[in-house]
């Protein structure tokens, strides 16, 4: 019988053991900022090249820590993108050539919108079109977003 008590005090032993590590790791590190992201393609359809078209991406920080945004860009001068907050705040306009140098931090359970706009005048190609936002996250398993919109491009 003391063959078993001692496996028995050994099992708690070690489950308490074990729970000490997690809360110590919990208390050095306590979350981190985690980004749900709805959809990273829209599709514009068809778009007049003097029109201009937005396209709108929502993300969430679903973490216990401030989201952080930043190295705002996109992949063409006719692309330039902005946060917006639901609070009603809005960022400036960034692009390829107007890269953001700030950092936006969405709180956590605070929603965002990445409005892209685009602009087909400023490179005016005609036909199938993608071009691309990019930002950088605090979010340890997506440091790195891409959001892309696609057109077909016409006079």
């Amino acid at each position: 019988m003391s063959s078993l008590k001692f496996w028995v005090v050994l099992a708690v032993g070690f489950s308490l053991f074990l729970m000490g590590i997690s809360l110590w790791a919990e208390k050095k590190n306590p979350g981190k900022s985690t980004i749900e992201i709805k959809q990273t393609l829209i599709d514009l359809g068809k778009v007049r090249v003097s029109e201009t078209k937005e396209a709108d991406f929502f993300l969430k920080n679903t973490g216990p820590k401030p989201l952080r945004l930043t190295n705002i860009s996109s992949s063409c001068g006719c692309v330039t993108a902005k946060i917006m907050k639901a609070d009603g705040w809005e960022s400036a306009e960034f692009g390829m050539h107007a890269q953001s140098r700030s950092t936006i931090e969405i709180l956590p359970n605070e929603t965002a919108t990445v409005r892209a706009v685009y602009r087909p005048s400023v490179m005016p190609v005609r036909g199938p079109v993608e071009r691309e936002i990019y930002l950088s996250t605090s979010d340890p398993g997506q440091k790195r977003l891409t959001f892309k919109i696609k057109a077909q491009v016409y006079d």
